[in-house]
């Protein structure tokens, strides 16, 4: 068994700094009662507040130690995004200049060609619906996070606003990881299921997943338009598994998501390849409330929770896939059982309640035992 695990750590701007040590604590304590690897982790600079210091958003050396690194676990990027959640309406500020998205240039140039966006309800965290359903959502958002940078042999396909820059390799690989992950998720009594939401009509990425999809039989695949799947996704979003999606539609159906489970404080983030896999929390940098201990590191943990498990699975290391597992449950048993509130829902728990709740609870938890990944989160 390996003994420990290289990590590239890019804290980023605003609350990264704040929130990225404690969810490294907390993925450090759950493999140690896995008695799975240690984490060596190496912090390296990124984001906008290193561009206006020295000229470069994603340095060459950060680049390099990412590339050699076993997995990179990102903070977020940018300060002026309004992604925060903090912000009330009316008051997101205006955005000048490029974005600022380092993750995106890793997922260019370490060949990350799957956004995985998982949706899951945490006991205790307010939800928008009013159904006793909506404690059942559980399900993962899947899409290219850029254009697929691989070689195509029918590089024609891909014509139309939806699905221009897309080549027939990129829709087999996204729809070959959506297969491969609806079965990781597998629920006990419940079919695997990939719906498929694109723009109306038949596109290159349907054509795909239709093809791929006849070696993977135990997994049902429903296509559906992504005007029509909207009302469902809205409506009865417990019902939904694994749903792959097209770049346009990807991020704003994550984000909708991610608005009813709690928001994007909650929200963790995996870019993954065959060989490179990169996490991040899906909310903003905060720079508003940076250094006032209020910011929320659930997204961040639930993200290291995230690499746990791509690890584990990438290397057949069962404790490393245990521990993600036990983060899932301390995170739930600290929300449900603390009664913890965070500012952007009124309240007042913030990075050290947080931290401290989840970390007294791995400390209590025992160890799962792990034959197929049931419990969250989930890769």
């Amino acid at each position: 068994m390996r003994a420990s695990f290289d990590i590239a750590v890019l804290p980023g701007d605003g609350v990264g700094a704040e929130i990225t040590p404690p969810a490294l604590a907390i993925a450090e304590a759950a493999l140690q009662a896995t008695g799975g690897p240690t984490l060596r982790t190496r912090t390296h600079p990124a984001g906008e507040t290193l561009l206006h210091q020295t000229g470069t958003a994603l340095p060459d050396t950060t680049w390099r130690a990412c590339e050699a690194a076993d997995a990179i676990l990102l903070g977020p990027m940018g300060l002026q995004d309004p992604r925060c959640g903090h912000c009330r309406v009316g008051d997101v500020p205006e955005l000048h200049g490029p974005a600022v998205a380092p993750r995106l240039d890793l997922c260019s140039t370490l060949d990350l060609y799957a956004d995985l966006r998982p949706v899951r309800a945490i006991p205790g965290v307010p939800t928008p619906l009013g159904s006793a359903d909506a404690a059942r959502i559980d399900c993962a958002i899947v899409y290219a996070p850029v254009d697929d940078p691989s070689p195509s042999d029918n590089p024609g396909v891909g014509g139309g606003p939806a699905g221009e820059g897309r080549t027939r390799t990129c829709g087999e690989r996204i729809s070959r990881f959506a297969l491969e992950t609806a079965l990781r998720r597998r629920k006990a009594g419940r079919k695997p299921t990939v719906t498929l939401m694109d723009a109306p009509g038949a596109g290159p990425l349907r054509e795909a997943l239709g093809e791929v999809a006849n070696a993977y039989p135990a997994v049902a695949t429903v296509p559906m338009d992504v005007d029509a799947g909207m009302p469902a996704f809205v409506g009865k979003p417990w019902l939904l598994d694994v749903v792959l999606t097209e770049a346009p539609f990807g991020g704003v159906l994550a984000n909708l998501a991610a608005g009813l489970v709690g928001g994007l404080w909650f929200a963790p983030t995996a870019c993954v390849g065959d060989v490179h896999a990169a996490f991040q929390p899906a909310h903003g940098a905060a720079a508003e409330i940076m250094d006032t201990g209020r910011a929320n590191p659930t997204a961040a943990i639930l993200s290291a929770a995230m690499m746990l498990d791509w690890l584990g699975h990438r290397h057949d290391l069962p404790a490393s896939v245990e521990a993600a597992v036990l983060i899932g449950r301390a995170v739930d048993s600290a929300f449900a059982d603390d009664g913890l509130r965070t500012c952007e829902h009124g309240g007042s728990a913030g990075v050290r309640d947080i931290t401290g709740a989840v970390l007294d609870h791995l400390r209590h938890s025992t160890t799962p035992t792990v034959a197929t990944p049931t419990a969250p989160p989930l890769l």
